[in-house]
């Protein structure tokens, strides 16, 4: 891919494109997949208690139409951009077709495999649940 998210995050910070900026981007781009899994987990839980392959894809489309729209303004925020390094565009529209099929078929895998391990929720739904105490009083 023409478009190298590990250098753009790397250099986010004023850094110049390099080996260790690009470490360290990948470090940051690894960082963000591990907090939107736990807000995923959190989601599965208390949200809609409950997760799977497909509930994960569904969040994966929710986390693409998020970042997507978020490449979409990082010339406004990233002061490399466009003058030393190639914009990636709004869900990776500056790659073409292919750039913005891509961009969504990985967010959607991700959030696939983010649900499919994810397991068995630990707190279920409300009306699950048992009663709490007893309605009925006995004497």
């Amino acid at each position: 891919m023409s478009v190298n998210i590990e250098m753009m995050l790397g250099t986010m910070f004023g850094a110049m494109p390099g080996a260790g900026t690009w470490v360290f981007g990948f470090f940051l781009h690894l960082c963000t997949g591990v907090i939107f899994a736990l807000i995923y987990a959190w989601c599965f839980e208390n949200l809609i208690h409950r997760a799977g392959a497909g509930t994960g894809t569904l969040f994966g489309l929710v986390h693409a139409l998020i970042s997507g729209l978020m490449l979409g303004v990082m010339p406004a925020i990233h002061a490399l951009i466009p003058e030393q390094m190639p914009g990636p565009g709004m869900f990776m529209s500056n790659m073409g077709a292919i750039g913005v099929m891509a961009f969504f078929i990985m967010h959607l895998v991700y959030g696939a495999i983010i649900g499919g391990m994810y397991g068995a929720v630990l707190h279920p739904a409300a009306h699950h649940l048992p009663p709490r105490g007893n309605p009925r009083s006995t004497p």
